[in-house]
């Protein structure tokens, strides 16, 4: 899913930041996508941008808000992740409905000034349809 949104943005002129505990593996994802693209780690991404695009598996929101929540404190924060019981498990799906996924990120990344959005279009709408209405919401989110 990042991945569609980010040529987007590199088209426009906007340089991204894909990160991961493991950047060496990124490598090929920004190869082709020309100088605008660059790979780094997790802190180097929230370093890096004022608008941050969150995509993990639910379950590793926890960790990710506990290991980095004073670098996340006041970042704009794109949260496109869905609590999925099969991948995710039970307990923090449970969590999500029956408290609102909103709500329930908004713990997991206290501090952040946090966002839902993109996570009910798939990345293949994205890539396919650029040029449709939603997308300048993105580019506005990304120049504040």
């Amino acid at each position: 899913m990042p991945g569609a949104g980010a040529v987007h943005h590199i088209k426009a002129g906007h340089p991204v930041l894909f990160s991961s505990r493991h950047p060496d593996e990124l490598k090929h994802l920004v190869a082709g996508l020309g100088f605008l693209a660059q790979a780094g780690t997790v802190s180097q991404a929230i370093g890096f941008g004022n608008v941050l695009l969150i995509a993990v598996p639910y379950h590793a929101l926890p960790q990710v808000g506990q290991d980095y929540v004073d670098s996340l404190r006041n970042k704009i924060v794109l949260d496109a992740c869905n609590a999925v019981a099969a991948r995710d498990g039970p307990d923090i799906a449970d969590e999500a409905e029956q408290n609102g996924i909103g709500i329930t990120s908004q713990k997991y990344l206290p501090g952040t000034r946090l966002v839902r959005a993109f996570n009910t279009l798939n990345y293949k709408c994205r890539l396919e349809n650029s040029e449709q209405a939603y997308w300048p919401l993105v580019q506005t989110a990304c120049r504040i």
